[in-house]
Order: C-alpha cells, then sequence, then structure tokens
C-alpha cells in the first residue's frame, strides 16, 4: 500500500504542470489532512482511485462505528458540492450521502466534504465524463422543469435527449 507521504509527493509533483493556484489548493488541503483525521476521529485507509490532476485531497476513512466512508478536503471555501448533494437527495438522485461538511470548521478556508461511500467499482478518471453524462440525466429526471434543462447547465449535449 502505498503510504501517505508517498501519495502526498506524487500528487505534488503532478500538479506542478497544472498552474501555481491548484498546486496551492492542493498544498492547502493536503497540510490540512490530518488535523482533519483527527478532529473529525477518522482512520486513513489509503488513497482513492481518480485524476492526479485533481486539486483535491480524497482519502478512503474508517469512521469510528467501523464503516467506511470518503472524506474530501478542498483547499478553498466552496458551498457548492453540498449544496448540490442536498438538491440531490432531496430529489431522490442516488447520490453519496453527505455526512458532514463546513467551510473553515477545523483549518481556515478548508471546505471538508465526509461522505458515506457508495459500495460498488470505485471511478477511473477515464470514466469520468460518461458518469458526470448519467448524473446530468438522473438529475434532469428528478428534477425536470430546471430552468434550460439540466443538460444544458452541463454543456451535454446527449443528456439533453434523454
Amino acid at each position: 500500500m502505498q503510504t501517505l507521504d508517498d501519495w502526498l509527493s506524487g500528487r505534488r509533483e503532478a500538479l506542478k504542470a497544472t498552474g501555481r493556484e491548484r498546486a496551492t489548493s492542493f498544498e492547502r488541503a493536503a497540510e490540512a489532512l490530518p488535523t482533519y483525521l483527527a478532529a473529525l476521529e477518522l482512520t486513513d485507509l489509503g488513497p482513492m482511485v481518480g485524476s492526479p490532476l485533481s486539486p483535491n485531497v480524497l482519502r478512503e476513512v474508517r469512521l469510528d462505528d467501523g464503516s467506511v466512508a470518503v472524506l474530501k478536503l478542498i483547499g478553498e471555501p466552496q458551498h457548492a458540492e453540498a449544496a448540490t448533494l442536498a438538491a440531490w437527495t432531496a430529489h431522490r438522485v442516488p447520490c453519496a450521502p453527505l455526512l458532514d461538511h463546513g467551510v473553515g470548521a477545523h483549518a481556515p478556508d478548508i471546505t471538508h466534504l465526509l461522505l458515506g461511500k457508495v459500495s460498488g467499482v470505485g471511478l477511473l478518471h477515464a470514466e469520468m465524463a460518461a458518469a458526470t453524462e448519467q448524473v446530468v440525466r438522473l438529475f434532469h429526471q428528478a428534477a425536470p422543469d430546471t430552468p434550460g434543462g439540466s443538460g444544458a447547465l452541463a454543456g451535454l449535449p446527449s443528456a439533453q435527449a434523454s
């Protein structure tokens, strides 16, 4: 299993070419990881599969009750993802349950989301476009009266045909 230091080092190297802002956001999130693990009483289980170019820190964690969850740290204040998950849940769109979230709860300007882990196969980065299109279709079915339709919001022409 890849150690946390190796994982962080590899991610830092990958992000160097993507721009200072993304690298800085990752650095802030990575530096806050131990604080959030301790504050939320989580056991770090290791890296998540995904793009090495994401400025977010995603870690599979174990909760004190033994269940597995995902901790997502974003190195900037951000409310949109938590609001989106709440809207999806309210409209019964299948999504990961939001267990906890906040901005600056344990470190300044860090957004955290603690998500219940959905069982099944993890998404590889190469599959994200197809997964996004599927989510847009589900959202459009759950909320068909969205002005402009969810396909238009996501810029996915095939999603409008559903």
